[in-house]
């Protein structure tokens, strides 16, 4: 396996880390939280926080989470810590630009009480803003903003542009209490994902994220305020496979069928840290549904169209009385439910008249893989199935506990190319040309004064310039569209 160095050398391209992380210094965001509520305050916020990111062991009322979330490397530690080392260490990752997530901060945002969860960020943010300032042409960090109600979500978003945020990450979710069972918080919960069936209007906050010219860029874990999916009491990797998919797909099809991405058509969406291959399977699952139980589809399958006195007619023949007796319970439902329209409206907010209405949305998704996800090989080459490419992003998850190496990322990535039939100009939209365009198409200045910024610039000019609909090449940009509605029904893919 060739060093990062050497690879980067042959590469002939920018490297972008679309999701490394910020271990926070615990000590520095004592002072900073103790500045805003006084440090016995700040100390029991941080108590409680770390509760709620480590779940209990063996604990039959607590799915099991990690037992720890660092990497064993001192160096590789104190890079994650020190923004400093991070850009010293450039050369040896082979990666000139990275957009750093928080890990604590990340459970800040998901604290269900509000004392606690709103200084939490305001501090969490400051600091990282501070600490990461003078190395803005290598790094940039993510606000974190909590996502509870629409008014902190637009608070937050408000105050990080103000201290000077180029990215913003919220919680794929909200895990809220079941009101009649309040005392069963959190393991007996509802999730709202800020689309369908919200418990509020999410509107203003997307309208901010659009004025601000901030992508909307989605992080989850495995945390006992941020439901998973799974709940082993024992098992951390039962727990951990399939958990970020699971928040970031309940997520997205939230938005999708809340309309979002109809309402917001220039807004840029980002699902990190959970590969790539679930959102091909539920692009194919959506416009399954979309062809059954979409405007035209769900007519034909409506059973108050059945025709009951030839049914009736057919099952006296061949099968008697108890079988035309069993007639109005055949359906599960009496006449009069078999022609409520509720059934017909599952795809009414997405306005989309066509399966290519629902494919087009994917334009402006974005898809967070790691380096040995060779899932996202397949995302990569999916255009022909799908009509749009699932457009994955490389991020390192440099800080976290399953990175053996800091310094081997980007060779095992580069094995996607070697080994996994990536071809080049694919590789190079992974670890560069999506991550440009993700942060790129909303702020055009998002990488001045970087290391990458005259190579970005040449992305985003190239595709402003491609064709509205052109066909996606290997070396051609694929250029998001603004949704509109077709008028014709198509009830299968794109070839």
């Amino acid at each position: 396996m060739a060093d990062a160095a050497a690879n980067h050398t042959r590469l002939g391209h920018p490297v972008i880390d679309g999701d490394g992380h910020l271990l926070e210094p615990t000590a520095v965001l004592h002072d900073f939280l103790s500045e805003l509520v006084g440090g016995r305050s700040a100390r029991r916020i941080l108590l409680y926080a770390g509760r709620h990111a480590t779940g209990r062991e063996g604990s039959m009322l607590q799915p099991k989470t990690g037992s720890w979330l660092i990497p064993s490397r001192a160096e590789d530690v104190a890079t994650a810590m020190a923004p400093a080392l991070r850009a010293a260490r450039a050369k040896e990752l082979g990666i000139d630009f990275h957009v750093v997530y928080p890990s604590i901060g990340l459970v800040l945002a998901t604290l269900p009480d509000d004392e606690f969860r709103l200084p939490a960020v305001r501090a969490v943010n400051a600091m990282n803003a501070e600490i990461c300032r003078d190395y803005a042409g290598c790094l940039t960090p993510a606000a974190v903003i909590p996502m509870h109600t629409p008014h902190e979500a637009v608070a937050e978003l408000t105050h990080a542009a103000g201290l000077g945020f180029k990215v913003a990450v919220i919680p794929p979710l909200v895990a809220r209490p079941v009101h009649a069972l309040e005392s069963a918080f959190p393991r007996l919960c509802w999730l709202d994902s800020y689309g369908i069936d919200s418990a509020y209007d999410y509107d203003p906050v997307w309208s901010t994220f659009a004025e601000l010219g901030l992508a909307v860029t989605a992080h989850g874990g495995v945390t006992a305020c941020l439901p998973f999916g799974w709940d082993s009491p024992s098992n951390y990797v039962f727990n951990h496979i399939g958990a970020h998919s699971f928040q970031q797909e309940h997520l997205c099809k939230s938005l999708i069928l809340g309309g979002v991405p109809v309402r917001f058509p220039t807004l840029n969406f980002a699902f990190l840290e959970c590969g790539a291959l679930w959102a091909c399977g539920m692009l194919q699952a959506l416009v399954e549904h979309h062809a059954k139980r979409g405007p035209a589809g769900i007519a034909d399958l409506d059973p108050a169209h059945t025709d009951r006195a030839e049914l009736a007619r057919l099952l006296q023949r061949y099968g008697g009385a108890g079988f035309v007796a069993s007639i109005p319970f055949a359906s599960g439902r009496r006449p009069a439910e078999a022609a409520d329209r509720d059934g017909r409206q599952d795809f009414d907010r997405t306005q989309a008249a066509s399966a290519k209405d629902l494919i087009q949305a994917f334009d402006r998704f974005y898809f967070g893989c790691e380096a040995d996800d060779r899932g996202a090989v397949i995302a990569l080459q999916s255009a022909r199935l799908f009509g749009t490419r699932i457009r994955a992003v490389f991020g390192s998850d440099i800080g976290h506990w399953d990175v053996p190496s800091a310094a081997g990322v980007m060779a095992e990535c580069y094995e996607l190319v070697e080994s996994a039939g990536l071809d080049r100009p694919s590789y190079r939209d992974f670890v560069f040309r999506h991550s440009v365009l993700l942060h790129g198409q909303m702020n055009a200045d998002f990488f001045a004064g970087t290391a990458v910024e005259d190579s970005a610039r040449e992305v985003l000019r190239a595709g402003a310039a491609t064709p509205i609909g052109a066909a996606y090449s290997g070396t051609q940009p694929d250029a998001p569209r603004p949704f509109a509605p077709s008028t014709q029904v198509s009830d299968g893919f794109v070839a």
